[in-house]
């Protein structure tokens, strides 16, 4: 009879000990593999360009004077500054591992974590950012149609008087 107890025992408790939220180290250890910090500095710095391209095309074709220009790249600077501030890995972080010790069990890390320390997840992480720029100019080519479409039907919608329908009713 004990022993049959203890099997039913060990039955119930068996699925929570494989079911272990992971550790701050195993997360850790996660983020090291998949180069977390240099993905994210890689991301500011994308974002960085990004702000330059968008500043020079809002003042393309503008002449600006010298102390336009100084400006400009003031507040370009003091952007990237506040950026860089906000999304430091000191701050996002915590509020990653966090999401992964919500979303993942230990076993899961520990499975995860391998793959990415393997040949095979090592040469993943070189190509993501390829991947990802190829990504997103695919998925530009087929929105900017969509959004040129919407912005026409907008055009064509507004264009029509909201009462045109209302008024042809009405002179009945």
């Amino acid at each position: 009879m004990r022993r049959m107890f203890a099997a039913v025992v060990l039955s119930l408790v068996a699925p929570m000990a494989f079911a272990a939220k992971p550790t701050d180290a195993q997360i850790d250890r996660l983020f090291e593999v998949m180069r977390q910090k240099q993905t994210l500095e890689s991301v500011l710095g994308q974002t960085e360009a990004m702000q330059k391209g968008m500043l020079a095309e809002m003042t393309k074709g503008k002449a600006l004077t010298a102390e336009d220009q100084a400006k400009l790249e003031r507040v370009a600077a003091i952007s990237s500054k506040n950026v860089r501030e906000m999304l430091a890995w000191e701050k996002v972080g915590p509020k990653f591992r966090a999401l992964y010790a919500e979303s993942f069990e230990g076993e899961d890390i520990e499975a995860i974590t391998a793959f990415y320390a393997s040949p095979a997840g090592q040469r993943f992480l070189d190509k993501m950012p390829v991947l990802m720029q190829k990504t997103m100019a695919l998925v530009q080519e087929l929105t900017v149609p969509m959004m040129q479409k919407m912005q026409e039907d907008m055009a064509r919608e507004f264009a029509t008087p909201a009462n045109a329908e209302a008024d042809a009713g009405g002179a009945e």
